[in-house]
Parts: C-alpha cells; sequence; structure tokens
C-alpha cells in the first residue's frame, strides 16, 4: 500500500518533541533530587523512547538539518539502535534524506550495518553509498590478492575479524557494489571454499549487480546455498528485474524456500508486482505451499493488499487456500476483517452481506503481537523510565524465561498471551501505568494496574531466564527445581516442579565421554510419539544451542509454544506437526537440531493417578525375547530399548514388567550412548533405580561418576539408594569427595557401614594423603582407626611423607600413631624423620626428634639426614632450624670417617650460606686439625674460603686456632689472598685480624713478593700505615 509521507512525517515530528519534552522534563527533575536512584541513573540526550528511538533517529529521519546539527552538539551517540535494530542513518537512507545520512557519516557513525539495499532505489543514495564504500574498499585492502580478510584499518565500513579465517565482509562489500576486479583478484589468487563463493551471490543480486550476478555463476560456479537466501529471492525481494530475467535463463530453481519458507513468488505478492509474479507462474513457480508462519500466498496477497488478487482466483487449487489457518488460527477472510478490506471480503465471501461482516467483532481489530521482541522492549523501557538497573536484563536466554512461564501458565491460557498482549500495546506512558484495571480483566485478580503486573512478569522473566543471575545465587539456568524452590509461597505446594526426564547440560556417559543432543526428524518424531502417550499436563522444554521452546501435553493433542511466535498459535497438534513445527522454528543444521530435552510436570499433576500407573507401551511393543528387545532397539531412530523408552516417558509400571522379564539389556546404550540406567540417574527416576541396583549384572562402577556428581550436588536420595549396593564399597570416589568437604559423617559411614578400603588408590591418591594435605583431624583419625596406612605408596610418595610437609597441620597426630613404628621405612626407604628433613618441616623434625627418633639413620639409598635437606643460596628460618636440630643432635664420632665427611661437607656448604650462630655450633663439633687439613680441589678451605668471596666464617674459623699460614698453589698465604682480593675495604678488618694474630708477613709468593710488599703496594693508607704501626717492614725485596 502507499505510504502518507505527509502523516509520516508528522508522527515523527510528534515524537521528536514528546521525546525532548521528556529529556528535559527528566534532566529538571534530577537536578532537584540529587540523590539515589536518580543520580545513578542520571538522564542524557541518549535518552530513548519506547520505541528505542533517540532524538537523532527522528531528527535523520525528518531530514532536518538543524535538528541533527544539535543532536550531535549534545553527543548523542549516531551508533545507536533502536528497537528494529537501526541507526539514524538507516533512518534518514530509508527516508530518502541523503544530507542527513551524509551528515551522519562525516560524524563517524558506524556503517558496518549499512547496505545498498537501505538506498530505497534512489540513485543519488545509490552513488554515494557507492563511492563512500568504493573507497574503503581501496583503503583497507589494497592488495586483495595477498590479504582481504585482515583490513589495514577498520573505520566505519568494516569489522574486526575475530580469527583468522573467518571474515570475508570485503568480498560480501565487494560484491554489493559490482566490484569485480576485486573479486576477480581474490578468487585467481585464494583458494575459496564454495561456501563462501556462493553467499556472494544474493548479495550481488539483491544489490542490482547484474554483471557480478554473471561472473559468480559463470566464472566461479556460484550456486544458492541448500538454507537461506537465493539469487532469485533476493533479486525479486528488491525488484531487479533484469537479474530476475537472467537468473530465470539459467533456469534456477524458482521455488527454493529461504529460512522463513518463502519462494521468490511470495515476495512478488509481497511487492504487488504483477509483471512478476505473472513472470514467475509462466516459469513454473508453485503456489500452494505455506511459509514458516502458515501463510499461503493468499494471506500474503490479503496482507499487502494486492491489486490482481481477483486474478490469482483462477490459477487451480488457488481459490481453497481461502480456508486455510495459519499457525495463528488466521484465514485470509481473517487477514481481511482485521485490516478493513472490504473489496477483499466481498472477493473472498461475496455470499455475505457486507454490512454484516463489518459488525462481526473482528472487523477492524488487528491482534496484538505477542512475541519477545516487543514485551522485552516495553520491559526495559519501564525500568529505564523508573530509574531501575537494567544490568540483569541480558539480551541472551530470554527464551528460557517465557518457556517457563508459558507452562507456568498452561492451564489458564488465554491468560498468558492475554498478558503478554497487555505489555505489548503499552504505549510508553507513565499515565497508562497507572491507570486502575477493569474488574472484569481476568489480570485485575492479582494486579492492580498495568505497573504492577509489569513489575511481577519482569521479574519472572529474569528469574526463570537466569543468564545473568547465575553469578549471584550459583543456580545454573536449566536449575528449575531450584529455581521454582525459591520464589514459590508456600501454600504453591501443588505447583511443586516435578522433573520427570532430564538431559543434563555438558553430559557425560558412563565412560566420561560428552554426550551431544543431535536428533533429526525421525529421532525427534520418535520421542514426541512417546511423549504423547503420557498423562496430560505434563511439559517439555527443548532447550537449544542458543533458542528455547516448550511443548504440553493437553488431553488429546500437543501444545506448542515458542517465544517467537508473533501472536497465540492454534495449538492442536500431533507428534509429527509438533516435530516439524519444532524443526522449522529452531536452529536446525544440516538436517540436525543440536537440542536437549527436559520432561516436567508440577506436584499437583504428579500425584494424580495417571502418571503412577502409566504404562507407557502398548503390548505388541513389550518383548517376549532377547531377539525382541534387540529388534525393537535397531528398529528405533534414536537406538532405544524399550527401557529406555519407560525411563524418558517416566513409566514405572513398564520399568517393573521390563526388568522382571530380563529380556532388554539394561547396559544396552541409545544413539547419543547412555543406557537407560544413566537416564534414571540423570532425571533421579529413584523408583527405577531402586530396581536397577537389584540387578546382579549391574556393574555399579561404571556409575561412579555420576554417583560422584549426585554428592556433590546433594542428591541424597540417590546416595541412600546406592549406598545401600552390596557392591557400593567400590565407589572409592565417594570417599575422596567427601573428604574435602569435611563431610565427617558420611566419611565414617563410608568405611564402617558400607566398609570401603581406605588403602584404595583412586585417581592416583589416597583417601588419607586427601586428609592429611587437608589437615582435618577427625577425618584422619577415621581413617587411620579403620586401618588406612601411612606406609602405604602411591606413585612416587606416601601418605606418611604427605604428613610431614611444611605445610602440614597434623604432624602431632601422625607422631602419636606412629608409636614403635617411628623408625620404619616406607616404600621409599625413607622414615618418618627423613620426610620431615626432605620437606624442612622443622617442627615437625624437632616433636620427631624428642619422641626418639635418631637423626642418624640413613635411607636405603645410602642418604644421611643432612644429605635430604634441600638447600638453595640462603638459608629460611626453617632449613637454618633442621641444621641447628640435626647438628645438636647428630652426636658426631669424630674416629668415623663417615661422620668426619659429613662435617667437612657441611663446614663448606654453610659457609656459603652463612649464618654465625649455625657455623659456631658446627665448630663446635669440629677439631683444627679436621679444619686445617679440609682441602677443596687442591686449595686449603681459608683460601677456598677468600677465593670464593666468603670471608665471613673466617673470623670464627681463626678462633678455633687453625694454622694462619696454608699456602696456595701461587705460593701466597691467607693474608696474602685478601690483599689482593680487591676488596680490601670490606676485607680491611680480617687483614689487620691476621696480621694481630701474627701471621707470617715474610713468606714470599712464587713472584718473590711478600705480604708486606703486597700491602705497601696496594694504595690502601690503611693497610701502609699498619707496617709501620705494626713494624713489619723487613729488609728491602731483592729482585
Amino acid at each position: 500500500m502507499p505510504i502518507d509521507h505527509d502523516q509520516t512525517h508528522a508522527v515523527q515530528l510528534q515524537r521528536f518533541n514528546q521525546l525532548k519534552a521528556l529529556i528535559l522534563k527528566r534532566k529538571a527533575f534530577e537536578a532537584a533530587h540529587p540523590y539515589p536512584p536518580y543520580s545513578l541513573y542520571q538522564t542524557d540526550f541518549n535518552f530513548t523512547d519506547v520505541h528505542g528511538n533517540s532524538l537523532l533517529h527522528y531528527a535523520a529521519a525528518l531530514g532536518d538539518m538543524n535538528k541533527i546539527r544539535e543532536c550531535l552538539k549534545d553527543n548523542i551517540n549516531p551508533d545507536l539502535k533502536n528497537n528494529l535494530a537501526q541507526q539514524a542513518i538507516h533512518l534518514a537512507l530509508n527516508n530518502h534524506q541523503l544530507e542527513a545520512a551524509r551528515a551522519l557519516f562525516m560524524a563517524e557513525a558506524d556503517c558496518t550495518e549499512v547496505h545498498l539495499t537501505h538506498c530505497q532505489d534512489d540513485p543519488k543514495q545509490i552513488a554515494w553509498f557507492k563511492e563512500e564504500l568504493q573507497h574503503a574498499l581501496k583503503g583497507a585492502f589494497p592488495l586483495p590478492s595477498s590479504n582481504y580478510q585482515f583490513p589495514r584499518y577498520h573505520g566505519q565500513w568494516f569489522k574486526p575479524a575475530k580469527k583468522q579465517g573467518t571474515s570475508h565482509q570485503a568480498l560480501i562489500r565487494a560484491a554489493e557494489i559490482g566490484d569485480i576486479p576485486f573479486l576477480q583478484s581474490v578468487v585467481t589468487h585464494h583458494s575459496l571454499p564454495q561456501k563462501t563463493v556462493n553467499a556472494l551471490l544474493p548479495v550481488a543480486a539483491g544489490s542490482n549487480q547484474l554483471d557480478t550476478v554473471r561472473y559468480l555463476i559463470e566464472n566461479a560456479s556460484a550456486m544458492d546455498e541448500p538454507y537461506g537466501k537465493t539469487a532469485l529471492i533476493e533479486a525479486v525481494k528488491n525488484r531487479h528485474r533484469r537479474i530476475i530475467d537472467y537468473l530465470l535463463s539459467k533456469k534456477v530453481d524458482l521455488n527454493r524456500q529461504d529460512s522463513s519458507k518463502n519462494t521468490a513468488l511470495s515476495y512478488a505478492l509481497a511487492n504487488n508486482d504483477q509483471p512478476v509474479t505473472n513472470q514467475l507462474l509462466q516459469h513454473g513457480a508453485t503456489y500452494l505451499h505455506t511459509n514458516l508462519s502458515g501463510n499461503t500466498l493468499m494471506h500474503v496477497a490479503v496482507n499487502v493488499g494486492c491489486s490482481f488478487l481477483k486474478d490469482l482466483l483462477f490459477l487451480p487449487g488457488f481459490a481453497a487456500l481461502q480456508h486455510t489457518r495459519n499457525i495463528y488460527g488466521f484465514t485470509p477472510l481473517d487477514l481481511a476483517l482485521q485490516t478493513r478490506k472490504d473489496s477483499f471480503i466481498q472477493l473472498l465471501a461475496p455470499e455475505w452481506p457486507s454490512d454484516p461482516m463489518k459488525k462481526r467483532a473482528a472487523y477492524g481489530v488487528k491482534p496484538v503481537p505477542v512475541n519477545q521482541n516487543p514485551v522485552l522492549d516495553k520491559m526495559v523501557y519501564r525500568l529505564k523510565l523508573n530509574y531501575r538497573d537494567t544490568r540483569y536484563f541480558n539480551p541472551n536466554g530470554h527464551c528460557n524465561g517465557f518457556s517457563f512461564l508459558h507452562s507456568l501458565y498452561a492451564d489458564k491460557e488465554p491468560y498468558y498471551s492475554d498478558t503478554l498482549a497487555l505489555m505489548s500495546h503499552w504505549d510508553g506512558s507513565e499515565e497508562a501505568l497507572a491507570k486502575p484495571f477493569d474488574s472484569s480483566m481476568p489480570q485485575a485478580a492479582f494486579y492492580k494496574n498495568l505497573g504492577e503486573l509489569f513489575e511481577q512478569w519482569t521479574n519472572d522473566v529474569i528469574w526463570f531466564q537466569h543468564s545473568r543471575l547465575e553469578e549471584v545465587d550459583r543456580l545454573r539456568q536449566d536449575d528449575r527445581a531450584e529455581q521454582f524452590d525459591i520464589i514459590k509461597a508456600p501454600p504453591e505446594k501443588d505447583n511443586q516442579y516435578v522433573p520427570l526426564y532430564v538431559e543434563p547440560h555438558h553430559a557425560t556417559d558412563e565412560q566420561g565421554r560428552p554426550i551431544h543432543y543431535e536428533r533429526n526428524e525421525a529421532q525427534f518424531l520418535e520421542i514426541m510419539s512417546y511423549i504423547a502417550r503420557m498423562p496430560a499436563k505434563t511439559h517439555v522444554e527443548f532447550i537449544g544451542v542458543s533458542h528455547a521452546t516448550s511443548a504440553y501435553r493437553k488431553a488429546k493433542s500437543l501444545v506448542y509454544y515458542d517465544c517467537n511466535f508473533i501472536f497465540q498459535t492454534e495449538n492442536n497438534l500431533n507428534a509429527q506437526a509438533l516435530t516439524r513445527r519444532l524443526l522449522d522454528w529452531t536452529e536446525e543444521f544440516e538436517g540436525k537440531m543440536p537440542c536437549r530435552l527436559i520432561i516436567f510436570c508440577f506436584q499437583k499433576d504428579f500425584d494424580s493417578p495417571h502418571l503412577p500407573d502409566f504404562f507407557v507401551l502398548n503390548e505388541k511393543e513389550v518383548p517376549k525375547s532377547k531377539e525382541e528387545a534387540c529388534q525393537f532397539q535397531r528398529h528405533s531412530a534414536n537406538y532405544f530399548t524399550p527401557l529406555h523408552v519407560a525411563v524418558i516417558t517416566r513409566s514405572l509400571p513398564a520399568v517393573k514388567r521390563l526388568l522382571a522379564d530380563g529380556f532388554c539389556d539394561i547396559h544396552a546404550r541409545d544413539c547419543s550412548g547412555r543406557s537407560a540406567i544413566k537416564m534414571a540417574m540423570d532425571s533421579h527416576f529413584n523408583e527405577a533405580l531402586l530396581l536397577f541396583l537389584t540387578l546382579p549384572e549391574l556393574r555399579l562402577d561404571e556409575l561412579s561418576g555420576f554417583i560422584n556428581q549426585a554428592y556433590r550436588h546433594g542428591k541424597k536420595d540417590i546416595l541412600d539408594i546406592v549406598l545401600a549396593h552390596p557392591e557400593a564399597r567400590h565407589l572409592h570416589g565417594l570417599l575422596l569427595h567427601a573428604i574435602p568437604k569435611n563431610d565427617l559423617a558420611f566419611v565414617k559411614h563410608l568405611l564402617t557401614q558400607v566398609k570401603m578400603n581406605p588403602n584404595q588408590i583412586t585417581a592416583y591418591t589416597l583417601p588419607l594423603m586427601e586428609a592429611l594435605q587437608r589437615g582435618n583431624f577427625a577425618i584422619i583419625q577415621a581413617l587411620l582407626d579403620e586401618g588406612a596406612d601411612l606406609f602405604m605408596t602411591c606413585g612416587y610418595t606416601t601418605p606418611l611423607k604427605v604428613a610431614f610437609q611444611r605445610q602440614s597441620t597434623r604432624v602431632d597426630q601422625v607422631i602419636a600413631y606412629l608409636k614403635d613404628d617411628i623408625h620404619r621405612r616406607d616404600a621409599m626407604g625413607m622414615t618418618a624423620l627423613h620426610h620431615a628433613v626432605e620437606c624442612n618441616h622443622a617442627e615437625a623434625l624437632c616433636k620427631l626428634i624428642h619422641a626418639g627418633a635418631d637423626v642418624r639413620q640413613i635411607t636405603a639409598a645410602g642418604k644421611t639426614a643432612f644429605d635430604l635437606l634441600s638447600h638453595s643460596l640462603s638459608l629460611d628460618k626453617e632449613l637454618k632450624a633442621c641444621y641447628r636440630l640435626l647438628i645438636s643432635h647428630y652426636q658426631f664420632d669424630l674416629s668415623n670417617a663417615s661422620h668426619h665427611q659429613i662435617l667437612k661437607q657441611l663446614l663448606v656448604k654453610l659457609a656459603h650460606t652463612y649464618d654465625e650462630r649455625l657455623y659456631q655450633l658446627l665448630l663446635r663439633q669440629c677439631n683444627p686439625d679436621m679444619i686445617d687439613n679440609l682441602d677443596i680441589e687442591g686449595q686449603a678451605f681459608l683460601h677456598h674460603l677468600i677465593e670464593t668471596g666468603c670471608v665471613e666464617p673466617i673470623p670464627l674459623l681463626l678462633e678455633q686456632h687453625i694454622r694462619l699460614d696454608p699456602l696456595s698453589p701461587e705460593g701466597n698465604t691467607p693474608l696474602m689472598a685478601l690483599i689482593q682480593a680487591g676488596n680490601i675495604t670490606k676485607n680491611r678488618a680480617l687483614i689487620e685480624r691476621f696480621i694481630q694474630l701474627n701471621a707470617d708477613v715474610t713468606i714470599k709468593n712464587n713472584k718473590g713478593k711478600t705480604a708486606v710488599d703486597l700491602m705497601l703496594e696496594s694504595g690502601d693508607e690503611h693497610l701502609r700505615q699498619w707496617v709501620e704501626d705494626y713494624e713489619l717492614a723487613g729488609p728491602p725485596c731483592q729482585a
């Protein structure tokens, strides 16, 4: 229908003025109330109205340059998007306001989502668009033959590539403006995937680039992809006759459907384009199909006011389409009534008088959209309007909230959709929020006005969406039971959420392999056919990769809900219709859709007599032999056994019958790798689990991972069942999970009642090692009391070693337990003392010594306690303490060669990490002869210390009356070595000490120099003065 531009202009101007007045009013209010919440959410000129438009949006649509300049001066962001994801520059182009678009472009508006199709076939706008984009393309990709993925600069036209090999935006832009040389350069020099080339074809066709379309088809072998846009659809949609003619000459599939199941003919009718419609029909276009919304071409024609609908009625079968209802229950006649198209009403119902038709309730009444987008937009706007926090309104995951709310209100339909319609229809005014509800409205029983209703339903959507709240309460998005339990009021016991069948997120099978819930149409149909047998009031959530929907079992049919449905749907579906709609409306990948299922009901329905007595299989499906059970599985699209079906549908009588017959393999896996037992575990089907656990062929250890998970999440019901099994003692992982949680009661239960072996290695560790690392006294004692072995080997360690690590806090407990085993070696050949020493645990070492541990014990490898001490360039407090303890208690025997050797090693080692008190303690164990005879690689010990710069111990050594003048290989005495060491200032006091102790200053070195000669030649005034003061000068040296 033609657009009334004057009316549109008037509406836009009115909205501009209303928004500006609102902004000024809010700013004045905030100035008068400078405190929270008003100070937290202060209004600026970027504030938008209920449609998501800023002042700049309306100024651009009006083409008012003064208003645009004023908006930009007020720092309004030109990249703001309205509720239709449009920026101001989009509205400028859509309204043929080229000067406005140029001004926004000069203001550096983001153009990454601005396309040629937005130019509305306006030659001036198209020329400007091409010129700017061509300039940007050349600047960003000057050499496309070598680089077409990563722009030299991003500017306004190109987004940063997320990762290598994913960005084809340059190719898309080149196809959009018909830059064939650019495309030729890339195609010639790069091996492009065919899918990449194919994606360019609809872009070029939609942008009226005939030569580019011809090049892509004839030179690059481009073709339409199986799903999504086609070149013909884009050409028809944008009215490009030359391209339509060319594509039809190439005999393209003119009946190919896009993602909305529309064909090229659908868009020709939507454009009211009779010549193209006739052309497509002449080439064999089909016209009896329905699109995703169930609309026939007659629905499309009525919607757009098609001027040649009368001619179409002569097509065979077309007139009969007037009786077809779309998924919302509307026939073409209904649409004509809603939009007051009287000529179409007479055309489609000539037998009905005109006046009575106009008096029908539906005449002139358009249904209000109830899909999530308009409702969410209104919810967010109301929060903004009232200075409320919108951070928890995550744009991802709203479908989870809406789907669950639909289930919650399923018994009250159409209450749910009517309530959404109330919110969707809100005009954005505060007056409408405060206006009391009419008492006849069902919503009036719960809410005073629309504001109260918005408050509750916004909170519910945020809560059951649960995207941002995960980081607050740690509940997962699909933890429905916990979410529902927190918010329900005490009297609402009947509405308690009861999960019947659950496919967990990030699930694994019994072997720990990840499960991928990918199903094709046959697999979905099989599952839905069994769900359709379940009692009424059973609900299903379909949780996909990026979208969630739900279904509801009515008495004789199924109801399917998707929050993207524009209106309330006609919902008396069978399993096949629901399956097809599910796949049509959700993400489908090459015939398969990743989607998890959660089946649930509410407590009032669970307690009904129907569910406990429900037997899902008919008598023919119950196997009478193992061969029949195997045959059932082979013919199942999901590779289900009858036992899988019974568990999925929560049919306890069927589980009992099948297990009693014994023909089904309880370990058989479906196509996702799950057994019926695994399904029962995931779904907390405890009654079935009890039956499974009585079977002798059950391998309980296969379920250890899931049992551990049940413990971590506090699923006591599952644990009680599992631990009653005679093989439960083998579930050692439970013990390892209980220890970190300090769950003493459970640990004792596992050890004393379940009789678990405390010395069983699990996951490369032992329970006692885990307990010792965490220092829980009671759990350590419980393990020791039940026979946990400190000396048990686990890889390259033992609990004994863990007990005496430096961070250990349970040394006393372990030492008390050791008693007579204090000298016992573990499998590593080490005692408790050795481990304490190796870990530099001084407190433990001290307590072991007082408990009678012999510090002179050696390990099985022949190492002494001193050998085990870890050493570094410096001694920390713990290491020093360990040395003191060992040296003090070692009781060295200098006649013992090994003791003699230990002391020599310590003299050297501790000299390099000098601590005066420690070295004094060591020297008390030595005698002067030992030190004098200590030789380090042909050097006397004093010379070794001087050469290595480690002179701090020398004063203490001199007090031991050692020899003062041992000679080095160069003939130097220690005094001479100190003078020549190069750091006289540092060594000056030590040099003087040697002189005071009467070191021989007359000995000549290999160069014939004495100590006096060296002192006089040193240039140090103090040394020269000492020669005189100590009367050291002798006869002059002979040359």
